[in-house]
């Protein structure tokens, strides 16, 4: 049986932790969902739940293996596989921190990272480029070894926001233009040789969930 390229790709961000709902950033730290991101992934599930045959592709982190497994439970999934490129940016010495601390500890890599991010360069970590790098590669790797018509890819904030801009030929500097919210739904499909964007940070299905006073994704 030959392959068959998929041509829709669901990208899901991981359910909420703790560290999140403080606004703490996580980087390579492997903070567990908190019950709100349980139901979170459980939602996005139900949500998903229509589409045949999915292969499910996961950073190796344990938030988003237990969000990816939240929601092979309500869809018919053809595969589940771990993809290290999807993993987190390591933020070095930024991890643990919150936005104020590392504003007044790292001004200069901050400024970088709210308004040029394509320079930007975490003290012990990654850069933006080297994720973007690795995400894309990742990607065409599913893209070429997967036998489904639909890939769900959960991963992280900064590694989907980073595959968005190269999907879509975007500057990376134009990073910081996208929201993605913990168990948001965004869907690309391949049409006449380029990616087009059908859905960006849906949130309907949380909708019952949502606290109006709980911030979308803490520190990003």
């Amino acid at each position: 049986m030959s392959r068959r390229p998929p041509w829709r790709f669901i990208l899901v961000r991981h359910g909420e932790t703790e560290w999140n709902k403080k606004g703490v950033y996580r980087g390579r730290a492997d903070v567990p969902l908190n019950a709100h991101g349980r139901s979170q992934a459980l939602a996005a599930g139900k949500a998903l739940s229509g589409i045949a045959n999915a292969a499910i592709y996961a950073s190796p982190l344990g938030r988003t293996v237990e969000t990816a497994g939240l929601i092979r439970k309500s869809m018919s999934a053809s595969s589940f596989a771990i993809e290290p490129g999807l993993q987190e940016l390591d933020r070095g010495a930024w991890q643990g921190l919150t936005r104020a601390q590392a504003k007044r500890r790292y001004p200069r890599v901050y400024e970088a990272w709210r308004h040029q991010p394509s320079r930007a360069r975490f003290p012990g970590g990654e850069s933006l480029r080297a994720v973007q790098r690795r995400a894309l590669a990742a990607f065409e790797r599913l893209r070429r070894d997967c036998r489904s018509e639909t890939a769900v890819i959960v991963s992280h904030n900064v590694v989907l926001r980073a595959l968005l801009c190269g999907l879509l030929d975007l500057p990376l500097d134009r990073f910081q233009s996208f929201e993605l919210s913990p168990g948001s739904v965004t869907e690309l499909v391949f049409e006449s040789g380029r990616f087009v964007l059908r859905r960006l940070n849906d949130r309907c299905h949380l909708a019952r969930l949502e606290d109006v006073a709980r911030p979308l994704s803490g520190a990003d």
